[in-house]
């Protein structure tokens, strides 16, 4: 009856280091799919400010020409 309860305890123990093993994969599976998706809100993040700032950006020269041709008319209207 020895063997059976040494061979019980055995398969427990197997079966534990099973589990944690599995837990251990899991969690790492479960991490690195939380780092692709903060990753990829990062990468989102950074394009929509990069386009942002880009429409800024054209937004200002747009305004920098309008005054520039506005000061230019004006000035030639000064002439005449």
């Amino acid at each position: 009856s020895l063997i059976i309860i040494i061979i019980i305890i055995i398969i427990i123990i197997i079966i534990i280091i099973i589990m944690i093993i599995v837990t251990i994969i899991l969690i790492v599976i479960i991490m690195m799919i939380i780092i692709i998706i903060i990753i990829i809100i990062i990468i989102i993040i950074i394009i929509i400010i990069t386009i942002i700032i880009t429409i800024i950006i054209i937004i200002i020269i747009i305004i920098i020409i309008i005054i520039i041709i506005v000061t230019l008319s004006s000035m030639d209207n000064e002439d005449n």
